[in-house]
C-alpha cells in the first residue's frame, strides 16, 4: 500500500496546529503593507507586502500578490511574489508559486505549481552559493 496521500495530507501538519493570531478570512480583501509579530492565516485576497516574525499559512484558494518574508511561510494558495522564510516554506498539493523562494528548508508535495528559482539557506543565514563547474580543457 503506497502511503503517498497520507503525506501529502500531513505536509502541512506540524504548522497547522499552530496557534494563528489573525485570520482573513475568504470574504475579504486586503491592500497594503502588513508587519506582524505573530502568526497569521490568509483565506481571502491580498496584495502589497507581508512582513511577520512568526508563521504565515495561506489558505487553499487564497490568492496573495506580495512578497512574503517570514520565519515559517505555508501556502495552498496562490502566491505572485517572492518568499523569503528564514525557517521552513512548505507547499501544499494545491499551492501556486510564482516567484522565488529562499529558505533554510522546503517542503513540497506533488501537485504543487512552482514557477521561479530556489535559493536555499545555510544554518548561519547566509546563502547556499554552488561552486562553479570545473573548466575542462581546450586542445589547442
Amino acid at each position: 500500500m503506497s502511503t503517498a496521500p497520507n503525506k501529502q495530507r500531513n505536509l502541512l501538519r506540524d504548522t497547522r496546529n499552530l496557534e494563528i493570531a489573525t485570520v482573513v478570512r475568504k470574504d475579504v480583501r486586503l491592500k497594503g503593507d502588513i508587519n506582524l509579530h505573530t502568526s497569521m492565516k490568509i483565506e481571502g485576497e491580498f496584495e502589497g507586502s507581508i512582513t511577520c516574525s512568526g508563521y504565515i499559512h495561506i489558505g487553499k484558494g487564497a490568492i496573495i500578490k506580495a512578497d512574503i518574508k517570514a520565519d515559517v511561510v505555508a501556502v495552498e494558495g496562490t502566491v505572485t511574489g517572492n518568499i523569503y522564510a528564514s525557517h521552513k516554506a512548505e507547499l501544499g498539493p494545491t499551492a501556486e508559486v510564482h516567484g522565488d523562494i529562499t529558505t533554510h528548508k522546503l517542503k513540497m508535495a506533488d501537485g504543487v505549481n512552482f514557477s521561479g528559482i530556489c535559493k536555499m539557506l545555510r544554518d548561519d543565514g547566509t546563502p547556499v552559493t554552488p561552486s562553479p563547474a570545473p573548466i575542462a580543457p581546450t586542445k589547442a
